[in-house]
Parts: structure tokens; C-alpha cells; sequence
């Protein structure tokens, strides 16, 4: 959390210096008079979500680019433990790598599903073993650059006690994963069946996990109204009957789940959406007879349907799977997209200079833009106590007098590298010096559908103390660099952070964190 101290709005570009958690103590004639804070808590992302799964064995080639844009979070589904808390390998690991970067660069926070009822039910029950997975999954979430982990138990129950064992794994999970800023969810079962299944989640997991995956589907005939039915809009609503309202589940953490399958009662098999409606399925119907069965799915109606209740009483919808939705205009993501008025974007923070430099990995002189500095410069992982940041040092290039510009490049400058962003909201990131000269300016630079624009300058604040540098995309007022100065398209990406100021002898140092939108 950041408080706001000093703000500049125009039209288009706006700043406020605002104080970061940093170990680096302000002076105390800061005309800023910023507030000391003593420590850094995790605080779960409370806005509306679009979930989807993607399965191990459906092919990635399948998918389009786009439907990523159509949720904020993508779990790849399943990594399974053995019975002694030691991870299995990643199924169809080329798979894995292909969702989780396109999902990346579309600006969806990506994950893993965990699952393994029968292991995870002898892991649970041991103090020592549990302490493994928990271990091991959270190294796997840390190496692999995921933002968290879904755990899908399917499922504890008070029948055989391992309602109590789930409780405490989730627990230390919880704690696990939030000591690395990183989140948890759980996938969990409709609820609209008593017994010791819905009664296997203890209300005190509602304090572990950041959000609940319910999984309100597979329920053939429980509403008698549409027996052939397996995921009817009155079961939507007797599921959050039960969560939020009987329950007690937080509205904020409630996501509710429906399918991208058909189910039949005259059939074992399930069909999914994309078939059905390439079989002559209406998009908007929920019911097909496909080769002589009828089945009942959940059509772009009843989806918007169920996304305005989430809306209303939950935080979000859920889709297994995101194979099994089409491409195209009659996409389920899209309707849910719709309805809920969301998508991807704004991503938030998408660099945070924890581990390392992130995209920012190439030195200030290696953008052919730059000018003015030695290749002495550098762009380098900065680290203090709790605190990271990117340190930027500009040294002069005593053979010339050309005033100073430094394209620091993200993502090489290629779109493909970075993160996908609609332009609507602000672009920013933070910054802090105190070495800049008169005349310091720092500006963006956006790729979109045409080439590249640059935003307007900003008048570096060389107080020694962060200051948020944002600019308006929604009415962005650039210049062409290869573009035309318009931000076209649905989406854009940062190009590069571009820092400014007249020439000189001495370096510029300057502290940059926090790149978002």
C-alpha cells in the first residue's frame, strides 16, 4: 500500500508522491512529511476475477492468442504430489510452457492446480509431510514466475476426518504462499448436496484462501425443473445460497464456477461446447441433441445470466475449461467478459523488481535511441533488506556534449515480450532520485497495432523520494516514434521507460519499482 501525499492532475498526465514501503529513511525536513511504515503485509487482490483451467491434455495450438484476454486468471491443471509430498512431473511440461507464457503475455496471473485426492489425503494427515508438499509447492510456484496456486481436493470430508487435515494444510499453504506475495485458491464443490462433502470445508478455511473456485456443474437431475440440466441457473443460486449466505463465505472470495461441457443423462460422455455448437448448437440455447443424445450445456444466455448473479453476490465467475470454449464471437469468456464489465486489464503491477531486473534486463546504452551516456551505465538489481527495486546509474560520455535521453528497454523492446494492456487507465511506475539535473523528464514509450508512440514528459521530482509518474492512455495526447501517435487497437505494451535531461558531468542515479497499469 502506498499513501498518497502530492498529486498534479491534467487532461493527460498526472502525478503523486506518495511513500513507498522502503527500509531507506526520508530526512526529516521532507517537505513531504511522509509517514514511516515498519513492515509489509500481504493484502489478497479483492477485484473481480474471470477463472479458467486449462487442462494437461488439451493442445494449446487450439486456443487463440485472445481468449487470454478474456480472463484475469489461468490456472494450468494438474500437478500431482506422491504420498509423500514429493511433486510429480508437470504433465506434457512443453504444454505448460506454452499456456503459462501466452497467458503472461496477455496480462493473466497464471498458476497451478494441485490435485491427487488419494495422496493428498495420506500427505494431510502427516505433520512432517505436509510440511514437504507445502514446501515443495511453493518452490514451485517461486522458480516457475507463477503468481499462485489453486489446491483442488476433490474432496475432504467429515466422514473420514480429512475435513480436519485440509483445514491445517491449507493453513500452512496460506502462510506459505503469502510470505511470497503469492496467492491461494481452492476449487470446491457446488454445496447444494448436504452431507459430509460441503460439510469438508470448515469455515475457518474461509481465512486461508483468497478465493473459492465453486464448481457448480455435474449435478444431472438436482433440479427437477431441467433434470437433463447439469449446471442450471437455480443451482447458481442454491449454491450461493449456501456459501454466502448460510455459509458465511466473504462475497469477495466467492467465484462461481460453470461449464464449458454438455451432460446427458443418456450418456456417460461429455461434449464439449466448441463441439456442440460446431455440431449446429445455438450459442444461446442450453439444450442439443447431438448424434441421437441430448445433451444440456450452458449457453451464452444462461452465462450472462449466472455472470450478473456473480456480480451481484459473488467476485467473479469460473470456467473448466478454457479448451472447451470456442474462439470465436459466441465464446462463454466473452459473454461472462461482458456482463461483468472486466477482462485482463488494468493487470495491476506486472513488474516488481522482487528477484531480479525482470523485463528490464538490458543496459541503458543498448537501445540504438540512446544517446549521451557512457556504457558505463547500468541498469542493475538493487537490494535492500526487504527492499528491491531497479537501480538505474547514468554516466556521462565525456566525448560528447549531447544532452542525455536513455531508452530503458522492457521486453527488448518487442511486444511479444511483455505484458499485454488495454489502453484505457494509467500506465505508471515509481520513481526516486535526488542526483537529476534541471530540465529531467521522464516519458513512456507504448507499442500498439502501428508501431510505436511516445507520451508526454513528465518534470522529474529530484527530492529523494518516490513519486508516482502516470499517464492517462484513455487520452494519451503523444507523438509518433514509428506509429502515429493514436494508441490504436484493443491493447498495448510498454516499450521502454524513457529518462531526459541536459547534458553533464556527473552521474544520475535513480530508483525505479512498481510498473503497472
Amino acid at each position: 500500500m502506498k499513501l498518497t501525499l502530492y498529486s498534479l492532475l491534467s487532461l493527460v498526465v498526472f502525478i503523486s508522491a506518495c511513500k513507498k514501503y522502503d527500509e531507506e529513511k526520508l530526512s526529516d525536513t521532507n517537505m513531504l512529511n511522509n509517514k514511516n511504515t515498519a513492515s509489509v503485509s500481504y493484502v489478497a487482490d479483492n477485484r473481480m476475477k474471470i477463472v479458467a483451467y486449462f487442462p494437461s491434455y488439451r493442445d494449446p495450438a487450439g486456443v487463440s492468442a485472445s481468449k487470454y484476454q478474456l480472463v484475469t486468471h489461468l490456472y494450468y491443471s494438474f500437478l500431482n504430489p506422491d504420498s509423500n509430498g514429493n511433486l510429480l512431473p508437470v504433465p506434457n511440461i512443453t504444454r505448460f510452457n506454452s499456456v503459462i507464457a501466452t497467458a503472461r503475455a496477455n496480462g493473466v496471473k497464471v498458476g497451478i492446480a494441485v490435485a491427487g485426492a488419494t495422496n493428498l489425503k495420506i500427505i494431510a494427515a502427516s505433520a512432517s509431510k505436509r510440511t514437504t508438499l507445502v514446501n515443495n509447492l511453493v518452490n514451485f510456484v517461486v522458480q516457475n514466475n507463477l503468481d499462485g496456486l489453486d489446491m483442488d481436493w476433490e474432496f475432504p470430508r467429515t466422514s473420514d476426518g480429512t475435513h480436519l487435515t485440509y483445514a491445517l494444510l491449507m493453513q500452512e499453504l496460506s502462510t506459505a504462499l503469502h510470505a511470497q506475495n503469492k496467492y491461494l485458491s481452492a476449487a470446491i464443490t457446488a454445496g447444494v448436496y448436504s452431507g459430509a462433502v460441503r460439510d469438508g470445508i470448515l469455515t475457518e478455511v474461509f481465512n486461508y484462501a483468497d478465493f473459492f473456485n465453486i464448481m457448480v456443474y455435474d449435478g444431472l437431475n438436482w433440479d427437477s425443473a431441467q433434470p437433463n440440466q447439469h449446471a442450471s441457473y437455480n443451482m447458481a443460486v442454491a449454491s450461493l445460497d449456501y456459501w454466502v449466505t448460510t455459509r458465511g463465505m466473504p462475497k469477495e472470495k466467492a467465484i462461481l464456477g460453470f461449464p464449458a461441457y454438455g451432460l446427458s443423462n443418456g450418456s456417460s460422455t461429455s461434449v464439449s461446447y466448441r463441439d456442440l455448437v460446431a455440431a449446429g448448437a445455438s450459442p444461446s440455447a442450453d439444450s442439443f441433441n447431438y448424434n441421437g443424445i441430448t445433451y444440456g450445456y450452458n449457453g451464452t444466455a444462461t452465462v450472462t445470466s449466472k455472470a450478473n448473479l456473480a456480480k451481484l453476490r459473488g467476485n467473479g465467475v469460473m470456467l473448466w475449461e478454457m479448451y472447451g470454449d470456442t474462439n470465436g464471437a459466441v465464446s462463454l469468456l466473452q459473454s461472462a467478459k461482458t456482463a461483468l464489465g472486466i477482462g485482463n486489464n488494468p493487470v495491476g503491477i506486472f513488474e516488481t523488481f522482487a528477484s531480479g531486473v525482470g523485463r528490464f534486463f538490458r543496459a541503458p546504452t543498448y537501445s540504438g535511441s540512446t544517446v549521451g551516456v557512457a556504457t558505463t551505465s547500468s541498469a542493475t538489481h538493487y537490494v535492500s533488506g526487504s527492499s528491491t527495486h531497479l537501480k538505474v546509474t547514468l554516466n556521462d560520455n565525456t566525448s560528447i556534449s549531447t544532452a542525455w535521453r536513455v531508452r530503458l528497454l522492457s521486453g527488448d523492446g518487442i511486444a511479444a515480450n511483455n505484458v499485454a494492456t488495454s489502453k484505457s487507465g494509467v500506465l505508471y511506475f515509481w520513481l526516486k532520485t535526488s542526483t537529476a539535473q534541471s530540465g529531467a523528464t521522464a516519458r513512456i514509450w507504448v507499442d500498439d497495432i502501428d508501431g510505436t508512440e511516445q507520451s508526454p514528459t513528465i518534470n522529474i521530482i529530484n527530492d529523494g523520494a518516490w513519486h508516482k509518474y502516470s499517464w492517462n492512455l484513455a487520452n494519451f495526447g503523444g507523438t509518433a516514434v514509428t506509429g502515429n501517435g493514436v494508441l490504436d487497437g484493443a491493447n498495448i505494451t510498454l516499450d521502454a521507460i524513457v529518462l531526459s535531461q541536459p547534458n553533464t558531468s556527473t552521474s544520475w542515479i535513480s530508483y525505479i519499482d512498481d510498473v503497472g497499469n
